[in-house]
């Protein structure tokens, strides 16, 4: 999974308002510096607490 595809996957929960509550610039600095499982792992937990 690449980190465009990630990134547009959370760019569009945040375009619904489905996890804007949850999702802070700060998350989705940290999500840049994730990798592989990594990712799937942060993406999977941010949909969870939406």
């Amino acid at each position: 999974m690449s980190k465009n595809y990630v990134m547009k996957a959370v760019g569009s929960l945040i375009e619904e308002g489905i996890a804007a509550p949850t999702i802070t610039r700060g998350t989705l600095t940290g999500l840049t510096l994730l990798t592989g499982e990594e990712y799937v792992f942060a993406v999977s937990e941010i949909i969870r607490m939406a």
